[in-house]
This record gives structure tokens, sequence and C-alpha cells, in this order.
């Protein structure tokens, strides 16, 4: 079965918006079909800068180079140090310096690989491959890199891939956790495409409903292959991993995140960006997406079941240097570039609005129970003290979350009517203290 019609995406769109169309060759094969795949692109020369770490050498890697190598591409090895490296300046750094020279250059993995080749690739003005080892996040496909700079994760203009060759051989030994992850963050579109319409109502910010529709479609397929991936299913492994590809498209489509990511992927980060400065182990992103995704569900829930009268209050702040360390600096400029409605105006929007966003907010609430089977189903977290948070820190998730994007969402909203912290302590108390 075909789950990317790369023809109809790249169709006229309904929204009016003449839509950048996606050049990206999409192979499903063996690693050691890397050659034909970049022979299809019909690039000037054949040095290749090979991009990976120690766990997706071993998964793919030695078997990239090698084919590469026989076919008569001459590879320049870029082995990243660590266990887990991070896609930060000092590895994007160290890619460029050693990449310099090469025509085209090769991911080997999955999240940071990727991002760390899309921004070199931006940076050095060369095309990128991507042989995928996991199906765990949803950035194959993207045009932006998420790097961390000074210890905080911004989100950076980036070249999409020229080609991504999936081998389900390769991604179904990620493992389950990871899976889960890819579950995770692809369901967690449903939250980021209710944060789109809310910031379409308040803030009149431009939405493409047919993006949205394709999205939405890749998110439920993803969360239904559930079963067929437990049961190592190579036909759930391509539908979770089509939709993994289509959401990355659709954020090069609009040119930016927002299809894809809204609050569920600011707890993420938050968390994410913690973990990092606390030398704390970490969990996969998807793995904290999908926590994320249920628990801004029980927030949009709790909000339009009883919404409170809203009060135009300062915003709920962190001790920045105490939350924040060295990054403070960063998460500073990031949400100090905030520019949103007038109070008032926005609150007349929403008010204007408030039943057919509703019944859009109920429809996608009732998907909750449907999504924590599947999470569990595959051995992922569901909850913040799964994931192995305490309450503190998970409330602070909450009530932070919003400081590390401009990007308007429910938390945002909630922060500024007044009752973010009422809310996010009331959720928190009914998680850690049942």
């Amino acid at each position: 079965m075909q789950y990317i019609d790369f023809e109809a995406l790249n169709k006229p769109c309904g929204c009016g918006v003449e839509h950048p169309k996606s050049n990206l060759l999409y192979r499903e094969g063996t690693v050691e079909s890397l050659p034909e795949l970049v022979g299809e692109l019909n690039l000037p020369g054949k040095r290749c800068a090979l991009i990976m770490d120690k766990n997706t050498r071993a998964a793919a890697g030695e078997r990239a180079e090698n084919a590469l190598r026989q076919a008569g591409y001459e590879v320049k090895e870029i082995l990243l140090a660590g266990d887990h490296p991070h896609a930060d300046t000092a590895n994007v750094e160290r890619v460029e310096r050693e990449a310099a020279g090469a025509s085209l250059l090769v991911a080997v993995g999955a999240g940071t690989m990727g991002d760390i080749a899309r921004y070199s690739a931006f940076q050095l003005d060369i095309p990128f491959v991507t042989v995928g080892t996991a199906l765990s996040m949803d950035g194959y496909a993207s045009s932006v890199a998420p790097i961390v700079v000074n210890g905080f994760k911004r989100t950076f203009s980036a070249k999409p891939p020229a080609g991504l060759l999936a081998d389900g051989d390769v991604l179904l030994t990620g493992g389950a956790l990871m899976t889960a992850s890819g579950v995770g963050d692809m369901a967690g579109k449903l939250v980021s495409l209710l944060d789109w319409r809310l910031a379409e109502i308040t803030e009149h910010e431009y939405r493409c409903q047919n993006t949205v529709d394709i999205v939405t479609k890749a998110a439920n397929l993803a969360v239904d292959s559930a079963q067929g991936l437990k049961d190592g299913d190579p036909e759930a492994a391509r539908a979770l991993m089509s939709g993994l590809v289509i959401s990355g498209m659709m954020i090069a489509r609009i040119g930016n995140s927002r299809p894809a990511s809204g609050c569920e992927h600011m707890i993420s980060h938050f968390l994410e960006i913690r973990d990092v400065l606390l030398n704390r182990t970490e969990q996969f992103h998807g793995a904290r997406v999908g926590v994320g995704t249920l628990l801004m569900m029980e927030i949009y829930r709790r909000f339009f079941e009883k919404p409170m009268d809203p009060v135009k209050a300062p915003s709920v702040q962190p001790d920045m240097e105490a939350f924040f360390l060295h990054a403070a600096d960063e998460v500073r400029r990031e949400a100090g570039s905030a520019h949103y409605a007038d109070f008032e105006l926005e609150h007349e929007r929403l008010l204007n609005s408030w039943d057919e966003f509703k019944a859009e907010v109920d429809q996608v609430v009732a998907q909750s129970g449907r999504i924590r089977a599947a999470l569990s189903l595959l051995g992922g977290p569901v909850n913040m003290y799964e994931l192995g948070y305490s309450k503190d820190e998970a409330l602070n998730a909450l009530l932070y979350a919003k400081n590390i994007r401009t990007r308007f969402g429910l938390l945002r909203l909630l922060d500024r009517w007044g009752v973010l912290k009422p809310l996010a302590t009331e959720v928190m108390e009914d998680m850690y203290d049942k």
C-alpha cells in the first residue's frame, strides 16, 4: 500500500496560498540500495560525508558506507562521540568543518543525526540524504532544525533532505520504546492542530485547512498502527514511517513547524532543556511529546468544561537563572520577541467562536483514551511520573513551557487570562496525589 501520494501533496491547495512543492525522493528498500537513491538525484560529484554515531553506525552506517564505496563514492566518515550525542553547536561546527568540500551529506540515524545534517547542509549549501534507523520522531522530511545553543534549544531554518531511505528491517530494530516515541510524536499533532486553530481564532494567524486534514489523517494512522507495531508487522512500520515523513513535509510546506508542534512539544522541549542543563538521563523526544499530548488534552478538556473568567494578569514567570542557568539569556531573547493581540480583543474573538471551537476540542479530547492505550501497548510512558519527573518538575513544565517559544497556544492564553497556575496545579494534584 502506498501511504504517501506525492502528486496529491503537490497539487494546488484550496487555502489559496501557493505552497512550495516537495521534491523529496522517498524510497523503501535495503540499506544496500542507498547508491541507487543517490544516483537518482543526479548530483554533481561523488564525495560524501557520512554522519552517524556508534549506535546508528551499528544499525546501518557501516552497511551504508560499504555500499557507497563499492559504488565508487569517496566517503568521509564523521562519527560523533558519546552514547547519545546532541544536535548542538559543537557537533554542527564539527560536521561543517569535516564535511567541507563534500558534494553530499548522508545522515544515518533519526532525530539528532538528521537535525545536524539538515542544518549543516543548509550552512554548506549542499544536499543531504537520510538513512532512517528508527520510527522515533517526525523530523525526517522537515525543513527546520532544533539546535541546542548555549544550553537552549532554538529552531533554525534548514534544508529538507533531497532523499530518504527507509529500510523496514532496520526501522523495526529500534525497539518498542523508540516506536512508542514515534507514535507519541504523531499523536501530538492532534494537540498542535488545536493550538493552531486557537491562534487562528484569537490572533488571526494564517492556517491551512488542507494541511490540517493531511496531518490529522497521518496522526490517526500512526495511532492505529500500534498493535501492528507491537507484532512487528512491516506494514504497520510503513504506516508509521509515512506519517512521520508527511509531518515533516507539512512543516516544509508551511515554512514553520506549526502543523506539527504546539504546547505538547513546548512541554517536551522545556523538560529536555532542563535535562541537558542538569545532566540528567534524557527520555526520547516523542515519549515526552506523548505525555505532553495527554496533559494538554486534559487541560483543554477542563478549561472548556468549566471556563474561568479571564482576568488580565501578570505572566507567571520562573526565576530565569534558577531554571535555565547559563541558558537564561537565550530564553529571555526568545520569550521577549512575542507579540499578541490586545487582551480584550483576544477574549472577544474566542468568545465569538467558543461553541464552534469547543466542538473541535471535544472531538480531539475524546481521543485521549485511544492514545493512552496505544502508548501503553508499546510500553511507552503516559504520565509525568512514568517519565521520572517529580510533581514540582511536572508543574513547572506546564507553567513555564510557554517561555521557550513565542508561539501562541493554550498555555499562553491561560497565562494571559490569569488561570494557568490554578488549572495546571489542579491537573498535577490529580495526577500525583490520587
